[in-house]
């Protein structure tokens, strides 16, 4: 308001204001103006006094003269006398009034704040200009505070939004992952908590195996498809192909092997090939054993998710709960498979075998069970004993499961015998899947601790459902009379049971 009233005076007075350029001479302080304008003002009144002096003098010898002869020249003295008198006193007034009265009013009027008049166009535009800066700066440095304190409330709400994000995570995840102890729960509800928290990213479970560094995917949630579970028919998590080889991992995927935790937000370039619409990326590494075993890795084109750093200060949690699911999952491997070969024992091959039936006859697909039985066992076990026999046993376990399909199931049902169920497979897909198993062990060398070489077959019986079986233990008797069949017929080859 009191730039905008200075601007209207220096309108009114006809002067024009610049704010762009400084066109103002120095500051100097309205006191020292005051009083240089006082002692220069009080040279005058001097002058003066020395006038009306000079003036007294030549009319007093002018009166003095008037008792001489030249009264004339007396009187004219006396005349220019009283006129330069005359002119003394005014000058003196003037000087008085104009030079000494009025810088001491205006020194008074500075001093107490009071003025009233008009002020000289320079001592104007000196206090526009003060009071403009002033402003200005007053100005910035509110400015500056209020962003200081927005910017400190900015995050005092986002501490406070991270901090009820986390306790609203934790408190679902403590109630959804706390009460199971299965990997596949686990894993299902594991990818669902992250993808609640950030929505619109790609979520996947990544694991590990014991017995190759590919990544396999137990879970995997999109916004397009929703929750999916990596399910084989035999309800363990057995995906149709790994998710990531050892050779093409990404970025993410290393660092969270390596440090526990990877977190990239708005990348140039996307970090993961197979995402190639994706530039921000978080991958929590759980442990298991004191090893990270497994991967929780999200990817999205969300720059900033707000219940980010939930997920990250909930990673010793997930890891937990990964951890627990791992060992009931240990656990139960190990009371269902063989401890020798890690194939599935007889009774869980048969439970296994009779859900696949009950899914083939719902679904109306074929359904192959094989027995494999290892020729000459007997031989081997006198010849060089019974140790040497159990590592022919688990060679042999070890190449039947390499060379079959990662939805087939692999069961030890005595010493040297094995049994295979093909899911989903007719009697001619098993046959080939079997002859593959029956060639890879003939082609095989079994080596003996003395240096000594044998090379070993394998015989094979295979029944299909519906035409050989309609039921779990007919299909293995009719499977166990192709194998008696086999053997007879001279070992090492694979022989379907006639209907």
């Amino acid at each position: 308001m009191t730039i905008g009233f200075q601007k209207g005076i220096l309108s009114n007075a006809g002067v024009e204001v610049n704010e762009s350029e400084d066109t103002f001479r120095s500051r100097a302080p309205s006191i020292d103006t005051a009083v240089s304008t006082l002692i220069w003002g009080s040279v005058v009144p001097l002058t003066g006094l020395l006038a009306i002096s000079a003036g007294v003098l030549v009319f007093l010898g002018g009166w003095w003269l008037t008792k001489a002869s030249v009264q004339a020249c007396a009187l004219l003295a006396c005349m220019c006398g009283g006129i330069v008198l005359v002119l003394g006193v005014c000058v003196q007034w003037y000087v008085i009034a104009t030079r000494v009265r009025r810088p001491l009013q205006r020194l008074d009027m500075e001093l107490r704040g009071t003025r009233t008049w008009a002020p000289e166009k320079d001592l104007l535009l000196r206090a526009l200009r003060e009071s403009i800066e002033e402003t200005r700066a007053t100005s910035l440095e509110t400015r500056d505070e209020l962003s200081k304190e927005r910017d400190r409330h900015a995050l005092c709400r986002r501490r406070l939004s991270d901090c009820e994000a986390t306790d609203r995570f934790f408190a679902a995840a403590t109630e959804q992952l706390a009460a199971t102890l299965s990997l596949a729960d686990v894993a299902v509800r594991s990818v669902e908590l992250v993808a609640e928290q950030w929505p619109d990213a790609t979520v996947m479970l990544l694991q590990r195996t014991d017995t190759s560094a590919d990544l396999e995917s137990l879970a995997a949630v999109s916004p397009a498809e929703g929750p999916k579970a990596v399910l084989a028919m035999n309800g363990r998590m057995r995906p149709e192909r790994p998710a990531y080889a050892k050779a093409t991992l990404p970025l993410p995927l290393k660092e969270a092997f390596r440090s526990g935790t990877y977190l990239r937000l708005s990348s140039p370039v996307s970090q993961d090939p197979a995402l190639p619409d994706c530039r921000s990326f978080l991958a929590l590494g759980l442990e298991h054993r004191g090893a990270v075993r497994a991967v929780l890795y999200a990817a999205s084109n969300h720059t900033d998710p707000p219940g980010l750093s939930a997920l990250v200060r909930a990673r010793p949690f997930l890891s937990m709960a990964y951890s627990r699911a791992m060992m009931a999952h240990e656990l139960e491997d190990a009371a269902l498979r063989d401890s020798l070969t890690g194939a599935f024992t007889q009774n869980h091959f048969l439970s296994l075998l009779r859900a696949e039936i009950t899914r083939a006859n719902r679904y109306a697909h074929p359904v192959c069970c094989a027995l494999i039985d290892i020729d000459d066992l007997r031989r081997i076990n006198t010849r060089y004993g019974a140790p040497f026999g159990d590592r022919v046993i688990a060679e042999t376990a070890r190449l039947v499961q390499e060379h079959v399909r990662t939805s087939d199931v692999v069961a030890r049902v005595s010493g040297g015998r094995f049994a295979v169920l093909f899911p989903e497979s007719s009697a001619d897909m098993a046959h080939i899947g079997a002859e593959r198993i029956r060639a890879r062990v003939e082609g095989h060398t079994y080596l003996v601790q003395r240096g000594e070489a044998e090379r070993l077959t394998v015989s094979v019986g295979l029944a299909a459902h519906p035409p050989h079986g309609v039921t779990a233990l007919s299909l293995m008797d009719v499977a166990h009379s192709a194998l008696t069949a086999a053997k007879e017929a001279g070992r090492n080859r694979v022989v379907v049971a006639s209907e």
